[in-house]
Order: structure tokens, then C-alpha cells, then sequence
């Protein structure tokens, strides 16, 4: 990467930062407007969800988990854009880019929604919520525990002292 960057000569507007610190990466996100990723088929794409938290415009490869999970639309909204080719991209960051999608809102709308689904779909909180739902159908199925157990974070499950 660095090699193209100095070969097409835009080492003044680019860096490349590899392995930075945590605190590093977070402010690098505070101060991106954009985060492209390029990976195809990747599985999940964290990548994305740190580009949506952080409020910055994900720009992500149009499959697997960031099509059918991540940059999906929250409550009808975009939360950032997918694309497969060169062009895809390029009209991407244009558009992120152009005076009229910050000045119309349309920049803002499509962060706000970001971070929401961010912190609906993918927070602690979602995944605690979403494991202790599952736990909690299974052992409500179970026969064993009897009255069903219904369990909290935080909490002891009420082991039952007599198994019928």
C-alpha cells in the first residue's frame, strides 16, 4: 500500500497506520469522516461496526456480513454505503464527500442511524439480551428444571431442590 501511495504520489494526503494503539485508533476515528473497507465476503466486518460507532460514514464491500448485517438500513435509513468496484467506491466517497450531502442533513441522518443500530444490534447490552433470551427458551423447554428458570444478568439461578 505504501509503495502505491508514494508510486501515485499522495504521500502528503495519505497515512497508513498499521497496528495502532486503542487510543490511537480511537482518536484517528474522531477525526475520519469516512472508513473504507474492502474485504470480500468477510464474515462479520468489525471494521464497519468501530466506522459506525465512531460516527464515521462506513463504506464497505457490498457481501456477507456487512451486506446482510451491518451497513444495513436502520429504520429505513441508510447507515452507510456498500460497493464492489473501483467506481462503487469512488462514488461513495464522492457523495460523502460533496458539499450537498453535508449541508442537506443527509451526512448527519445516516450517522445518527449508524449509531443507533450500532448500539441496538451489536453493544453488550444486545448481545447479553439476545444470549439470555436464548438461554431462557431453552430452559423453559427443559423438563428437568421445574418451575421454568428465568434468568438476569447479575442474578444466581434458583437451582431447584427437587428434580421431578
Amino acid at each position: 500500500m505504501q509503495a502505491r501511495v508514494a508510486e501515485l504520489r499522495l504521500g502528503a494526503h495519505v497515512r497508513i497506520e498499521c497496528n495502532v494503539p486503542y487510543d490511537v485508533l480511537g482518536r484517528r476515528l474522531q477525526e475520519a469522516t469516512a472508513g473504507i473497507h474492502t474485504m470480500r465476503d468477510e464474515h462479520f466486518g468489525i471494521s464497519n461496526v468501530e466506522f459506525m460507532a465512531a460516527g464515521v460514514v462506513a463504506i464497505a464491500h457490498d457481501s456477507a456480513g456487512p451486506r446482510e448485517d451491518i451497513v444495513v438500513p436502520f429504520h429505513g435509513v441508510p447507515t452507510g454505503f456498500r460497493a464492489t468496484t473501483a467506481l462503487d467506491y469512488a462514488e461513495a466517497l464522492a457523495k460523502v464527500f460533496s458539499r450537498a450531502f453535508r449541508e442537506s442533513g443527509e451526512m448527519q441522518t445516516m450517522r445518527h442511524a449508524a449509531r443507533e443500530h450500532v448500539v441496538a444490534s451489536f453493544s453488550d447490552k444486545a448481545f447479553d439480551d439476545a444470549f439470555l433470551a436464548l438461554v431462557n427458551r431453552l430452559l423453559s423447554r427443559c423438563q428437568i428444571l421445574k418451575p421454568p428458570v428465568n434468568l438476569s444478568l447479575g442474578e444466581k439461578p434458583k437451582v431447584p431442590t427437587k428434580i421431578t
